[in-house]
């Protein structure tokens, strides 16, 4: 296993981007997700570009989201291509670490 750790941000409001790894090949074991602690606006969490504030998962200033996708024997995974973030601010940063298979 290897860990990825990194922040992004979109470069264009309102329009969603992916983070981590973005290689299909690759599984993500577990995830952190922390929205930074200035941002003025929330950003939005979700498996694919259609993201947004409706089908979003929520993170406000300083909110965190942390994620284990083993299962009980310890296998479980889910593609690195799903992990895809929104903001209606270009200032408005997410940090990020993942835990992924090679």
């Amino acid at each position: 296993m290897r860990n990825i750790y990194g922040t992004t941000h979109s470069s264009t409001a309102s329009v969603a981007i992916q983070f981590g790894t973005t290689q299909t090949n690759e599984r993500v074991l577990w995830a952190n997700m922390k929205a930074r602690d200035g941002n003025g606006t929330p950003v939005y969490i979700g498996h694919s570009s259609s993201v947004n504030s409706t089908n979003g998962y929520e993170l406000v200033a300083g909110a965190a989201l942390p994620r284990d996708y083993r299962n009980g024997s310890g296998t479980g995974s889910i593609s690195g291509s799903r992990f895809w973030m929104v903001a209606s601010s270009t200032a408005s940063q997410l940090d990020f670490s993942m835990g992924v298979d090679d």
